[in-house]
């Protein structure tokens, strides 16, 4: 049986502003295990799709054990559907589909909002938004061991801040040479664009 497939070929794919996300699902926070994703990734340099939901998650959203469904395809060309438990998404990619680039699962997957497929959303610039119920594999919800929770926090929260600094100042450095000022001149310019922005985002968020 194969999960591989080779659709969408000419279907545009879109990275979503969220202003884009807000005018097209009316909500903050979307189910996604109530949509067809598309993940794509290379076998032995050729593009594959393999289409797939995301039931569940365990810890959360993206991160750890996941309950998905997945679409085979018989040589008979009949296709059944099998749902089951994977211990992360990266081992999905990787193991299953045996996807031979290094893409993250938030990179490479897409949303499928509509059911004529005629359009693709990058998971990854909509991640923010979107929810899963959470289980388990024996249906009881497990949270992290407490010192493995903070040790994974620690990491993020580091991987954050270079992260974040990072853009600011990337934003820094294009103020002042698209607007040829100083940088004293662009960070207080960043700033008060910034308040507003979030401000406005606070505003549609909280509607």
């Amino acid at each position: 049986m194969s999960i591989l497939t080779h659709p969408y070929v000419d279907v545009p794919i879109k990275n979503y502003t969220f202003e884009q996300f807000f005018e097209t699902f009316g909500c903050t926070k979307l189910d996604v295990s109530k949509f067809w994703l598309m993940n794509v990734g290379f076998v032995k340099g050729e593009r594959r799709f393999a289409h797939i939901i995301l039931r569940a998650c365990q810890i959360r959203p993206f991160f750890g054990p996941h309950l998905v469904s997945i679409f085979y395809s018989t040589e008979t060309e009949a296709q059944e559907m099998k749902t089951f438990w994977v211990h992360s998404l990266t081992y999905l990619r990787r193991n299953l589909f045996q996807f031979e680039d290094r893409l993250s699962f938030e990179r490479s997957t897409y949303l499928i909002p509509f059911p004529d497929g005629q359009l693709l959303i990058r998971l990854k610039s909509i991640r923010a938004f979107l929810i899963l119920p959470f289980s388990s594999p024996n249906g009881e919800i497990l949270p992290l061991p407490i010192q493995e929770k903070e040790e994974s926090e620690k990491q993020f929260t580091e991987k954050m801040k270079l992260l974040l600094n990072h853009h600011i100042q990337c934003m820094i450095s294009y103020l002042n040479r698209e607007m040829q000022c100083s940088s004293e001149q662009s960070i207080v310019f960043l700033e008060k664009y910034t308040q507003e922005y979030f401000y406005e985002l606070k505003n549609i968020i909280n509607k």
